[in-house]
């Protein structure tokens, strides 16, 4: 570890510790809430694009909220997922098995979107293995976090404040403060859902 520290760029190091070494000391400083309301026009945007029945917000103090999105439908549900199981007193850094809580997620996606059941559990399918060349290969998770950590990156940077507890990693759950997670209204019935 101390030869590739010492072999690296002064950039590369900086970005190893902001992103693995100050996540718990992060959260600790997080003062911008996560806000989850129903969409006011879900009826006339459910079946398009990522627009869902619900929406993610960011908010600082009293600030207007911010509108999260996301390139995935996936992507929305997915975080979803890790903001409730949070809320419901996942405070290791286990993330979430998507393995384990598929039908979970899969009746949330449902929840969320207005998606065949059929096309919805290929989609799920192909989250979790594809097949190449006839081999069975690791699935398309990982694109789901790089398109979560990549619109919350560009959500905090009006915010000047570090996005790192607000994203989990392959390896690694939220460690935002569970103050900081809203489920507001409506919303509220998304957490009936008991993810492991």
């Amino acid at each position: 570890m101390t030869f590739l520290l010492q072999a690296a760029k002064e950039s590369t190091v900086r970005h190893f510790a902001y992103t693995h070494l100050f996540s718990v000391e992060a959260s600790q400083h997080a003062s911008v809430s996560v806000v989850i309301l129903k969409n006011p026009q879900a009826q006339a945007y459910c079946g398009w694009g990522n627009m869902g029945r619900f929406l993610i917000h960011t908010q600082k103090g009293e600030e207007e909220k911010v509108p999260l999105h996301f390139t995935n439908q996936a992507s929305a549900v997915y975080y979803l997922m890790f903001l409730i199981h949070r809320l419901q007193g996942a405070n290791d850094a286990t993330p979430v098995v998507l393995r384990k809580n598929r039908e979970t997620f899969i009746q949330l996606y449902h929840q969320v979107y207005d998606i065949a059941d059929v096309k919805l559990r290929e989609r799920v399918k192909r989250l979790l293995i594809r097949e190449v060349d006839g081999k069975c290969r690791v699935g398309r998770q990982n694109i789901l976090l790089y398109d979560i950590r990549q619109h919350l990156e560009a959500a905090f940077k009006p915010y000047n404040e570090n996005f790192q507890p607000y994203a989990m990693t392959a390896r690694t759950h939220l460690s935002i403060p569970t103050h900081l997670i809203r489920f507001e209204g409506e919303a509220k019935r998304l957490l009936d859902f008991k993810f492991v």
